[in-house]
């Protein structure tokens, strides 16, 4: 039976005046204003990843800066993003930054360090946390430490004797005498360095307790400035194919961190099966990144799957119940795309980019958006650069060049600016999804307690339950037919969200039956 029902439409009457880019215009809704919103202040949130140097360029050079990102936290504020990933900001040889120089400074193609500092306190001005990339498993190769490590080695090999600091450092990096799998000789030397991804990122030796020393340092140093939390650069390198000792590892990482920041919020990267990535969440590290999810490049994950092949609402529904069992110890933390794949999205197909990204907001945990998924933004074709393309603003005065390498760089969608202005734009259609997640506490930290499926009609009845409140959220995975979903065993109030193709567009409820749009989502409690 049904409870009475008070039901709830979003009143969209189109204001009259948009005030353009800088805090970002008013919304078309007048029924939400995303930056009114009380943020939880936990790590369930709507992260916002950003490759610094192809963002926003504050200083005319045409490289990204830190003080471009700050110019644009009311920009991501308004998008409801509750938080930012930093692709790695450290001094570092190659464009990407992912071999580090030196940990304790900030790239002069950056900024400062007292611009990052002031990016944290904007930010978190804003309600808005901030995490950076953190590469422990290699540091690049002009790092003194490199240079003092593989030269005290060499002392020590040589049975020569070694001062304290040299007994340190020849522990320091991972060295054989001979020549394994994935290790390169050093340069002038006869003996090899662990070097998994390039010759230009010799691994550090975590069973060092020099290198325990020193990742406690650069904790220490980054947790005193006020960062909250860290992501994990390819964690199951730091023993290559030993997952116990990788867990062990992440679990002294963890506790080390959260015994000065017990609110720190880690995720690691583990581009791994299922199975490996619930295998982590013994580290107590609260997410790993859900690789099987993720649904770019090729075969791709269970959110494309459920569009893209025949799956439809049950390829999706398996990967939810899965999404949650290997995350049960800590907090998913699924996503479409990132830095190293295809970015997700078809050329011809605005409606099917949007309910990829309303299917992902749909998910438990915390969700992660690359930069410029908002607007479609293209780059699904290697070399990396292509992925990394700059942000397309429209507006000249703040937009970077490329990457030195880029081949591709595609903008077939409108501009953020122009975006701004359509109300059944990509951007709008994903503020109004971080909405519906930062005011329905529900959708991310809740866990399926029921669904209805019909895979003949393709509809999902989705009911999620947090401290004993339930919500449902229905999905109509048809692209061009409305589809009528029986609510006679459903017991609601209210319609508390919706998102659908055209933003003016609403469901409808009758007799005890929700007719919903195509590819429409409708949230009753």
């Amino acid at each position: 039976m049904f409870r009475s029902r008070k039901i709830k439409f979003y009143s969209l009457t189109l204001l009259s005046s948009i005030l353009l880019i800088g805090c970002g215009p008013k919304s078309f809704d007048p029924d939400f204003d995303p930056k009114t919103v009380e943020i939880i202040d936990d790590n369930y949130r709507n992260y916002y990843e950003i490759f610094v140097a192809s963002f926003a360029d504050s200083d005319g050079d045409g490289m990204g800066d830190l003080n471009g990102v700050t110019s644009k936290l009311d920009y991501i504020q308004d998008l409801g993003f509750t938080g930012i990933w930093l692709m790695p900001i450290n001094e570092s040889s190659s464009y990407h930054k992912y071999n580090v120089d030196d940990y304790y400074k900030i790239d002069e193609d950056y900024g400062t360090m007292e611009d990052f500092e002031n990016l944290i306190e904007e930010a978190h001005k804003r309600d808005i946390k901030v995490i950076i990339d953190l590469v422990l498993n290699h540091s690049g190769n002009r790092n003194e430490w490199f240079g003092k490590s593989y030269r005290a080695y060499s002392k020590k090999i040589k049975n020569q004797p070694l001062t304290e600091e040299e007994e340190k450092f020849a522990t320091l990096y991972s060295f054989s005498e001979t020549q394994l799998n994935g290790y390169q000789q050093v340069p002038g030397f006869s003996f090899y360095y662990e070097a998994n991804f390039s010759n230009d990122m010799p691994e550090f030796n975590w069973d060092s307790e020099f290198f325990t020393e020193t990742w406690h340092d650069i904790v220490d140093f980054y947790n005193e400035l006020g960062v909250d939390g860290y992501r994990l650069d390819a964690v199951k390198y730091y023993y290559l194919n030993d997952d116990t000792k990788n867990v062990e590892a992440l679990k002294a990482f963890n506790d080390y961190v959260k015994t000065s920041n017990p609110d720190a919020y880690i995720v690691g990267e583990n581009w791994s099966e299922p199975s490996s990535i619930e295998r982590y969440y013994d580290s107590e590290c609260d997410s790993f990144f859900a690789f099987f999810a993720s649904s770019a490049n090729g075969d791709g994950g269970f959110i494309k799957d459920s569009l893209y092949y025949q799956g439809y609402p049950a390829k999706y529904l398996s990967g939810l119940k899965e999404l949650e069992r290997v995350s049960i110890k800590g907090i998913a933390a699924p996503f479409l795309d990132n830095h190293d794949m295809g970015r997700i999205r078809l050329s011809s197909q605005p409606n099917w980019n949007k309910f990829m990204y309303g299917l992902l907001s749909m998910l438990p945990g915390t969700t992660f958006t690359y930069y410029g998924d908002e607007i479609n933004m293209s780059g699904g074709q290697k070399p990396d650069q292509n992925y990394r393309i700059h942000m397309d603003w429209g507006d000249p005065t703040i937009e970077t060049e490329d990457p030195k390498g880029t081949t591709i760089n595609e903008y077939d969608y409108p501009n953020v600016k122009d975006q701004y202005l359509d109300a059944n734009s990509k951007l709008n259609y994903v503020k109004k999804a971080n909405y519906l997640r930062n005011t329905i506490k529900e959708i991310a930290r809740g866990s399926l307690t029921n669904e209805k499926i019909d895979e003949i009609n393709k509809y999902l009845v989705l009911e999620k339950t947090y401290n004993n409140e339930k919500i449902y959220i229905l999905l109509n995975f048809n692209e061009n037919s409305e589809v009528e979903i029986d609510l006679s065993s459903i017991s609601y109030q209210e319609v508390i969200g919706e998102l659908n193709m055209n933003y003016f567009d609403k469901a409808t409820i009758n007799n005890k039956v929700a007719t919903l749009k195509p590819y429409g989502i409708l949230i009753l409690k």
